[in-house]
């Protein structure tokens, strides 16, 4: 080692780190309990990220000067400090799942037990485009949370190997070890952080849920690693850097919201702000501590950040579980939730964590933390498999007497939407069904709600002897209005103005007798002005009304007469999660009508008025699914949803009755 790269001393306690940990974990217990006042708690997951990356390095390097870095004995303590624990929690969320969740959430649940256990359900996550912040997902996974883990735990096996092939390299120069890890971190951070600007905008779930758009914040942290021992700041210096860290720290959970392109730039708020915390703190057990070091070092701050990996595994399972088995989600529930996973946490930190992780045996033996990791993985992950199991044959209950397909009805099979492609002069292929005979053109376009009508809407045109044209784009509105995705990330167009262009062009060269639009007005809280923020909900709703009306107005030259497909209620949850439980009857899976509608009734009313005004033909569907205040699961024979908002295909064909007067209607001239 030369003199200008002195050896990383060796660790000493920073109860302060340990403190810090409190502000990371409190926020994001708090933000997922449902506080609105914390919109970005979950940024302290990012600073859970910085503290590993800090504390990670420093052990690593030190051990890596010292040429005692071992791969095996490093991976076997993380396996010790951090499988046990999670294995427990796991399948303590199996179990109470098969108690609380539908039998049709039992695939799901055991799917996702499994990634959590292999520390890979952020990939599961990320490419199943599962939304973190979708505020209309009916029923959240007990396990989403892991997703966090899974990156850390891929942080720990990659780390270790890229700093000991830099060490390998750094012998054979004059300029030491550090020098080269901070030149390998700069690079790794910088095309990271390039990648999570790019990703967090066009694959905002790859970018929130993966680690090479996290790995820039833990090479920062590596760095402020590399550096903090050659720091010498005075006092004030050092309450300057611990005042503004937190500063920005707290910054962070107030300006980013589950609207913020995230991680993108927006992350280096909370990760500089915890860095410069840390950097605040004392470089050896000898140097007095800054004032802010010397606050987070109380007794409560350190007891929290204790328990806070075991407070992060239970919190979100008893948040999600407990609820659902009371059938309430309110905060007078979700609070004592949280508080009750804390007194869990803590048992699980001293009798489980500590017990495994400091057990002489196996801190002596590799092989036999291997054994017990192995005992902990094998019989969760078999439950896993039963759990998949008996979901997968779940789905065909006899309820009052009649055999329901469930899983048919919330995965039909593919119905093919065309009976004719055809080719029109432009070049464009349009989809036709109905009286393909027929020169009347009726164009139906819209969302996933108008994909629930276009079978029967071709029915009904068939016998109306309308040519019917479908055009849709899931979770895209026809209104030309920005949003964040309903239920895919935080992506701002996802092909949507490619659509809205695609189908004002096809209405000019067709110049059908009539167009009729079907979608969802569950847009309210996802849209967004130009720059990507999310809007007030009284300019949200005003702006949603202008754009219809704008819509109205850009097809009337066109179009021979334009008509609604009202949008349909929205349920609180699935039905056929109610239909598959044990005892269900069809009338206790019923929902009262007033309990569809509070999500939908700004944007729903305002359209109402809008149309009613202007003489646009509609069709109502809440008087059509739902009778006498009442919103059935079964109707006409049919199961009546395929899940909590979409309609069943099956169910939609036996509104002949109500649909022919529709088509007939919307095909005459104004």
């Amino acid at each position: 080692m030369t003199a200008s790269n002195p050896p990383i001393p060796h660790a000493w306690h920073r109860p302060d780190i340990t403190g810090l940990r409190s502000l990371a974990i409190i926020p994001v217990v708090l933000f997922h309990a449902g506080i609105s006042a914390i919109p970005g708690g979950f940024v302290g997951v990012d600073v859970f990220y910085a503290i590993s990356g800090f504390l990670i390095t420093t052990l690593l390097v030190r051990d890596a000067s010292d040429a005692r870095l071992h791969l095996g004995r490093f991976w076997t303590r993380r396996l010790r400090r951090l499988l046990p624990a999670s294995a427990a929690m796991v399948a303590a969320t199996l179990v109470a799942g098969l108690f609380v969740l539908s039998p049709l959430r039992w695939v799901n649940l055991g799917q996702e037990a499994l990634s959590a256990l292999f520390y890979v359900s952020n990939f599961r996550y990320a490419f199943q485009q599962t939304d973190y912040f979708a505020a209309d997902v009916a029923l959240p996974s007990p396990l989403i949370h892991t997703w966090s883990l899974g990156v850390e735990e891929q942080f720990y096996i990659l780390w270790p190997i890229v700093i000991l092939i830099v060490a390998a390299l750094a012998r054979k120069s004059k300029l030491g070890l550090r020098f080269h890890l901070v030149w390998v971190f700069l690079i790794i951070g910088a095309v990271s952080l390039y990648l999570s600007y790019i990703l967090s905008v066009k694959q905002p779930n790859l970018a929130f849920y993966l680690l090479p758009t996290r790995a820039w914040e833990f090479a920062l942290a590596g760095i402020a690693a590399l550096v903090f021992p050659h720091l010498s700041l005075s006092r004030w210096l050092r309450n300057l850097s611990g005042f503004g860290g937190a500063a920005l720290l707290f910054t962070s959970l107030f300006v980013i919201n589950s609207g913020t392109v995230f991680p993108g730039l927006a992350a280096l708020l909370p990760v500089v702000g915890t860095l410069l915390i840390i950097l605040a703190g004392p470089r050896n057990s000898s140097e007095r501590p800054s004032i802010p070091a010397r606050i987070l070092s109380l007794k409560p701050f350190v007891w929290i950040g204790d328990v806070s990996y075991s407070w992060y595994l239970w919190h979100w399972p008893f948040i999600v579980l407990i609820p659902l088995a009371l059938g309430n989600n309110s905060l007078a529930v979700t609070i004592p939730a949280a508080a009750l996973s804390l007194g869990v946490a803590a048992l699980s930190f001293h009798f489980l964590e500590n017990p495994i992780r400091f057990h002489p045996r196996l801190v002596k033996s590799m092989a036999l933390t291997m054994v017990v990791a192995l005992i902990a993985v094998v019989p969760v992950s078999a439950a896993s498999a039963v759990t998949i199991w008996a979901g997968q044959n779940s789905g065909s209950p006899v309820v009052d007497g009649i055999k329901l397909d469930l899983n048919g009805a919330r995965f039909p099979a593919l119905v093919t939407a065309c009976d004719r492609k055809t080719p029109l002069p432009s070049g464009t292929v349009i989809c036709e069904s109905g009286d393909l005979s027929s020169p009347v053109v009726m164009l139906l376009v819209g969302d996933s709600h108008a994909s629930h009508w276009r079978a029967a809407m071709a029915k009904a045109a068939e016998l109306e002897h309308v040519r019917l044209v479908f055009l849709r784009h899931a979770a895209c509105p026809v209104v030309t209005i920005k949003v964040v995705a309903t239920g895919g990330g935080k992506a701002t167009d996802r092909g949507c103005g490619g659509f809205r262009h695609q189908t004002l062009s096809l209405i000019k060269e067709l110049k059908p007798q009539s167009v009729v639009l079907s979608q969802s007005d569950a847009y309210a809280n996802h849209i967004v002005a130009p720059d990507g923020t999310l809007l007030p909900a009284s300019k949200q709703l005003a702006i949603w009304t202008a754009s219809y009306t704008t819509l109205l107005d850009t097809l009337s030259p066109y179009v021979g007469r334009v008509s609604i497909i009202l949008d349909n209620p929205r349920l609180p949850t699935d039905p056929n999660d109610c239909l598959a439980r044990f005892g269900a009857t069809l009338k206790g899976c019923a929902v009262p009508l007033a309990n569809t509608l509070q999500n939908l009734a700004p944007f729903h009313n305002a359209v109402a008025t809008l149309l009613e005004k202007r003489g646009i033909t509609t069709l109502n569907t809440t008087s059509i699914v739902c009778k006498n205040g009442t919103c059935p699961v079964y109707d006409s024979g049919q199961l009546v949803w395929r899940d909590f908002n979409h309609l069943t295909r099956a169910w939609t064909l036996t509104q002949m009755r109500l649909l022919r007067p529709f088509v007939h209607e919307a095909i005459q001239s104004q």
